[in-house]
């Protein structure tokens, strides 16, 4: 997550030329390392709860959002219905930490409509990951099927040594993406 950079540096490292990477947390936990390797791209760092800046980001600006921050269910919630405001039509929530109790809760009852295609993983630290994609009209199942025989496959499914994996290959499914908002 933010707090050790892994996966942040895999993101922004794969960012496009246009692309846009802003991470949200309480405190700043970058190294010097960290920082050095962030010089020169475009990367933004908010510090603050992110329950009150994401209300401030602009409304369908972002490809791809990742939460792993405070895992009470209503936090959860309320970080998922700011950042639905922000997504772009074919824009993706990932949540970290699945399988703890506020995410696995929130998760599983936004899955029993039929507004949202989830779906979840086990990783390395048997912490779980969910992938949330909100749907539009006739494309319930397609987008997922076309993502995982095009996209995971293609990988291998390499995706159980770690987390910066599978953020890897999202973010190449979403290469043109121009922001990405990271929120730990």
């Amino acid at each position: 997550g933010v707090s050790r950079w892994l996966t942040a540096c895999r993101l922004i490292d794969n960012l496009t030329e246009n692309g846009t990477y802003t991470g949200i947390d309480i405190e700043d936990h970058r190294s010097e390392t960290v920082i050095k390797f962030m010089k020169g791209k475009k990367v933004k760092f908010i510090f603050g709860d992110s329950l009150i800046e994401l209300a401030k980001l602009p409304k369908m600006s972002s490809d791809f959002i990742f939460l792993d921050g405070d895992h009470r269910y209503n936090y959860v919630k309320n970080e998922f219905k700011l950042s639905q405001k922000l997504l772009t039509h074919n824009g993706i929530i990932c949540i970290h930490d699945y399988y703890s109790s506020g995410v696995k809760s929130w998760v599983d009852y936004i899955s029993q409509f039929n507004r949202y295609q989830v779906l979840t993983f086990n990783t390395s630290e048997n912490r779980g990951l969910a992938l949330i994609k909100r749907l539009r009209k006739n494309n319930k199942m397609i987008f997922w099927y076309n993502f995982i025989s095009k996209k995971l496959l293609h990988f291998g499914l390499k995706i159980k040594n770690s987390i910066c994996h599978l953020a890897t290959i999202f973010l190449c499914h979403i290469k043109k993406s121009k922001y990405i908002y990271w929120m730990d």
